[in-house]
């Protein structure tokens, strides 16, 4: 695999920008697939109220449950630097990320939507679980999503972990969800 069987890439931590969104469940014994609609095809619930809605990371909290992929829901063991250090005081640590700009071939209107992650975290790119480092334009992130740009860029970082290890992000604002570990480059041999 590419990307995995290294050394840590960064000492300053993994994980995601924190104006990226994921879907949270309201009810665990939901269907995966009717969260999914809900939360990102914009289907509307079937009998009422909600179940699922999309929340940026730092939203997550430990006990929560997100989509882990279309077909599964995993609870948040714990929300990786959910508290933004200004809340006590300190200036928020920014960390050099990469901005994976993707289109969807297959939507009939819409532009490139960003995805903003630390170098060393997992994404699903071309059918293998890599390093976002190792992503390129021309990778294909999920059928019907393809990466257009690779970007250095910089943000302050959050990181939920699940118990599946993976969890579904999409851009704030729109945009089709991509499959990512909550880990970084280390685990990509292990999904």
């Amino acid at each position: 695999m590419r990307g995995a069987g290294r050394e840590p890439s960064s000492r300053s931590g993994s994980g995601f920008a924190r104006a990226l969104t994921a879907c949270r469940v309201t009810d665990s014994s939901m269907d995966p697939r009717s969260a999914y609609e809900e939360c990102f095809c914009g289907v509307p619930p079937n009998h009422g109220a909600r179940s699922a809605e999309l929340v940026t990371l730092p939203e997550l909290s430990a006990g929560d449950y997100v989509l882990a992929n279309v077909d599964e829901i995993a609870r948040v063991i714990v929300n990786q630097h959910r508290e933004p250090c200004w809340a006590i005081g300190e200036e928020p640590k920014v960390v050099p990320m990469l901005r994976i700009s993707y289109v969807d071939v297959g939507a009939v209107q819409g532009g490139s939507h960003d995805l903003r992650l630390t170098p060393n975290q997992v994404i699903h790119a071309d059918g293998e679980f890599i390093a976002a480092a190792a992503v390129s334009p021309g990778a294909a992130l999920r059928r019907n999503l393809t990466v257009v740009a690779v970007i250095p860029a910089a943000d302050s970082v959050v990181n939920p972990l699940t118990t599946a290890g993976t969890i579904l992000v999409a851009p704030d604002g729109g945009g089709a969800p991509v499959l990512a570990s909550t880990y970084p480059d280390w685990i990509a041999a292990y999904l």
